[in-house]
């Protein structure tokens, strides 16, 4: 999708201490792609410790990050792209209107999801309606947070949510399309 676009962009897997067959087919992708960098971590360090590796490491203006698993897929930027003027960072939305849930999660996570982003506008005072899809994009000028993260675990989106809104970056909420990889071996 990226390569249709008018812009430069870089992708950048991080790999985090996978037992399969990643490294072995990023090496092989990047003889044909020059625009692909692989991160390794030598054990399994958590999806938040990834995710700031691998935004601390990008040198665009922009960076995106989504779940490997492609849950989201690459082609729903497009939706962000009329925001990226007048907002610092656009996260991407499961859970208001003109969002479409392809194939959903079993109904305990979707519980435990609503219940954490219930509890995330209690007491962080967070006003999304989906602080955890793995689908963000976050300004240059933002890279900060990702300096100032500490959450190794899934947790970290709310981390970054709750420094932005510390900092008082504008954050926009997107729909999105999504659906659940349930061969995914992606852990949160």
């Amino acid at each position: 999708h990226f390569h249709l676009q008018k812009f430069d962009f870089e992708l950048i897997i991080v790999d985090d201490g996978s037992k399969d067959r990643t490294v072995e087919i990023i090496h092989k992708a990047q003889k044909k792609y020059q625009e692909l960098a692989l991160l390794q971590n030598e054990t399994n360090q958590g999806k938040g410790f990834s995710v700031r590796r691998g935004a601390l490491a990008s040198r665009g203006e922009w960076t995106l990050f989504l779940d490997a698993d492609l849950s989201t897929e690459p082609i729903e930027f497009d939706k962000f792209m009329p925001y990226l003027d007048d907002f610092d960072i656009i996260i991407g939305s499961r859970g208001i209107p003109g969002a479409m849930i392809i194939k959903a999660q079993p109904l305990i996570r979707r519980l435990a999801g609503k219940a954490l982003n219930f509890l995330a506008r209690l007491y962080l005072n967070l006003s999304y309606y989906d602080t955890q899809c793995g689908f963000k994009i976050f300004s240059k000028k933002t890279k900060i947070l990702f300096e100032e993260q500490k959450l190794n675990s899934w947790l970290f989106d709310l981390e970054l949510l709750y420094l932005a809104k510390l900092r008082d970056f504008r954050v926009k909420e997107v729909p999105i399309s999504w659906t659940v990889d349930p061969s995914s071996l992606v852990k949160r």
